[in-house]
């Protein structure tokens, strides 16, 4: 009896071991929809010209609360937002703050945000949100499981130029499409929608594959799927069923 019981506990293991396999490539997949973007860094890479004319007026341009100024390029981290680099569309957020100085005088650019539109770089001047810049280029792609944005040509928008001017006292020094520079962002999503297409792979390990060998046990997948010689199992069809048992 405590044979049998042994048995029958090993058979009992050894299915909810094979299920797993089944429910890990059978499952069906999820549609394309935006993935909540957990983390990441964004750089503001400001153009020579511009600094050099800032430079000129005594404005300074830092980054505060978080963010960071390393050379001409302004380092923010990202904290939210979401993506889909299958139809290149994107929304990221950033923590920290964009200051221009003139004196004791500040003018701060507070929840920052990019979106792939024409103006893509988005902040909060005051008490208004506003489009702070268009751009030459906005492009959005994949880079590993992250998301690579990039803005080249940012040009400042007339209502922050006009709030600049009116803040720091430049009379007309800021102006509408004035080249600022460029930015690059890198955003990791919290997860990753897998798109119903392509194939799937899984691998068991080599002690799993020879205890099902010790227990007479063999993997025999269903149609559409396959096991490859090399003993992976790979789904060829979001629905596809993968495994089944054959005890003996």
């Amino acid at each position: 009896m405590e044979m049998r019981g042994m048995g029958i506990r090993r058979v009992k293991t050894l299915g909810i071991v094979v299920g797993l396999f089944a429910l890990l490539l059978a499952a069906p997949v999820a549609q394309a929809s935006y993935d909540p973007i957990s983390s990441g860094t964004t750089k503001l890479t400001l153009d020579k010209g511009f600094l050099a004319s800032l430079k000129k007026v005594g404005v300074k341009v830092t980054a505060k609360a978080s963010g960071k100024r390393q050379g001409s390029t302004l380092v923010l981290p990202v904290i939210g937002g979401k993506t889909d680099p299958t139809i290149a569309k994107a929304e990221i957020e950033q923590e920290g703050t964009i200051v221009f100085q003139a004196g004791n005088r500040k003018v701060p650019l507070r929840s920052i945000e990019l979106k792939t539109k024409h103006t893509p770089l988005f902040a909060k001047v005051g008490g208004s949100q506003l489009k702070v810049a268009s751009s030459k280029t906005t492009k959005v792609t994949r880079a590993g499981f992250a998301t690579a944005f990039n803005a080249t040509g940012l040009k400042l928008t007339q209502k922050v130029a006009t709030r600049l001017n009116k803040k720091l006292r430049t009379k007309d020094f800021f102006f509408e499409g004035q080249m600022i520079g460029k930015i690059q962002s890198q955003a990791v999503p919290q997860r990753v929608t897998i798109l119903p297409q392509g194939q799937g792979t899984i691998t068991p390990a080599a002690p799993i594959l020879a205890k099902f060998k010790s227990l007479f046990v063999s993997l025999n997948p269903i149609n559409p799927a396959e096991l490859s010689p090399d003993r992976t199992l790979n789904s060829l069809s979001r629905d596809s069923r993968m495994v089944k048992e054959t005890l003996s």
